[in-house]
């Protein structure tokens, strides 16, 4: 029902769409008017665009990518978080974040350029080159709260598989506690990390670990922090190359300061506080 003109709402038609949007944020205005054509069957979209904006202070924004966590995976968060809620400062501290992170050649979208006015703008040099599918490279990081390990970039073309895993671990895992004071080592639940011969080898190697963390919980771990770190630092370097990209890259890495590792390594007992208070669901860090 509308007062004015059909230009506004009445408060009890407010209030249920109010009550619709907080259980549902996703729905559009047309979706709520055939969702209840006993209130809205006379009132435009428009209408109920501009009341929602203007009657209930509600603004159509941008929904924030985040992974997908089933009913399980929520309760497995949230039994994480109940077994390690205890845990110390000191603790974390011991822990060894690692992870593997894609990065891109450098994109020309919004590159700028200095021509004259009215020169031909698809003039060569005037031109940012662009490919549909730019080259890639992976690498593996690890950090502790005494600083980060020496990057290790795999080589162009070469997957992450369960071998060339174990391979990096048996060369690399040692000289990474050694640097950085870590003593127990965090990966997440990909297949290359849960093969059953890494398992074989962990403990073959005594090698501590955290052996239950949750899947699609990449926001509880600090380092994919890191990894935005780095990257917002790439921002600033040409890396339009694969050459230039893994210079700047290493750059970046170990341009990281002290400071930054201490407080991602000390940020997780607030984010296990508010996985708790999200019961389960992602968070924002």
């Amino acid at each position: 029902m509308v007062v004015g003109g059909a230009q506004r709402l009445v408060a009890g038609t407010l209030a249920h769409i109010k009550r619709q949007l907080d259980q549902n944020p996703h729905l559009t205005a047309r979706q709520l008017k055939e969702q209840n054509p006993m209130l809205l069957q006379d009132v435009s979209v428009r209408t109920i665009q501009k009341n929602i904006q203007t009657k209930l202070n509600y603004r159509k924004m941008r929904a924030r990518n985040k992974p997908f966590v089933s009913e399980v995976h929520r309760k497995k968060r949230l039994a994480f978080v109940q077994k390690y809620s205890s845990w110390t400062l000191d603790e974390w501290r011991r822990v060894l974040w690692t992870d593997e992170a894609t990065f891109r050649v450098s994109d020309t979208k919004g590159k700028k350029v200095w021509r004259r006015k009215g020169s031909d703008p698809h003039d060569p040099k005037f031109t940012a080159k662009s490919v549909k599918h730019p080259p890639s490279l992976m690498a593996w990081g690890a950090f502790s709260y005494g600083g980060v390990a020496d990057l290790h970039i795999f080589p162009k073309g070469q997957s992450v598989t369960k071998d060339v895993y174990l391979s990096l671990l048996d060369s690399r895992l040692a000289d990474c506690f050694a640097a950085t004071g870590g003593e127990v080592l965090q990966q997440d639940g990909a297949p290359c990390h849960t093969a059953h011969i890494v398992k074989e080898w962990l403990v073959s190697s005594q090698v501590e670990c955290i052996p239950d963390w949750p899947a699609n919980s990449p926001d509880m771990s600090p380092i994919e922090n890191l990894w935005g770190i780095v990257k917002c630092k790439l921002r600033n370097e040409d890396t339009s190359t694969l050459p230039k990209l893994e210079c700047a890259l290493r750059r970046a890495w170990s341009s990281v300061s002290q400071e930054t590792v201490e407080k991602l390594a000390d940020s997780l007992p607030s984010r296990l506080m508010e996985v708790r208070k999200r019961k389960g669901y992602p968070i924002s860090k």
